[in-house]
């Protein structure tokens, strides 16, 4: 996938690098561990950028503000069909990030690959931060999918957001 061109007034993103990896897993939490599929164990330093940098269909790249490193934003295509992903760091909460990283994201998807492209988010049940988010950004939920996915509830299930629908 190529470098998507996701910034706003206080955001940047880019590709992660080796020199990142450091700050990343530090950054990982116990909310960011429960609410996504940030893997507990990441191994060596190049499979953890080896999995970062992802593939054809999807991409994990760096979220900067102004001072440096804030977050991540998660890129998942399939056919018609893109799924973000995003968290921010405990230090970089509460300041409208994940709101804005969000729009800015959206735009961009709908101006690459047309308005017909879905836009979903699947998250955490009980990830309320995360449901607000969604909701600022034009996103609706649209119920629950059974998974096996990581951030998942006790019950196997994502709960569901879909952009303008």
């Amino acid at each position: 996938m190529a470098d998507p061109q996701v910034s706003t007034k206080r955001l940047t993103t880019r590709r992660w690098e080796l020199s990142d990896l450091g700050w990343y897993r530090e950054a990982i939490d116990d909310d960011i561990r429960r609410f996504t599929r940030e893997s507990p164990t990441m191994g060596s330093d190049a499979a953890l950028l080896e999995h970062l940098d992802g593939h054809a269909s999807s991409l994990s790249i760096a979220v900067l503000d102004a001072s440096g490193l804030v977050g991540n934003l998660g890129i998942h295509r399939r056919d018609q069909l893109i799924e973000f992903s995003y968290w921010i760091a405990a230090s970089a909460r509460g300041k409208g990030y994940a709101t804005e990283l969000l729009i800015a994201a959206t735009r961009w998807a709908t101006e690459e690959f047309g308005p017909e492209t879905t836009l979903e988010l699947q998250m955490h049940p009980e990830n309320h931060a995360s449901m607000t988010v969604a909701e600022r950004a034009g996103y609706r939920m649209s119920g629950y999918r059974s998974t096996g996915d990581r951030c998942a509830d006790a019950d196997g299930r994502v709960a569901i957001y879909m952009f303008g629908r």
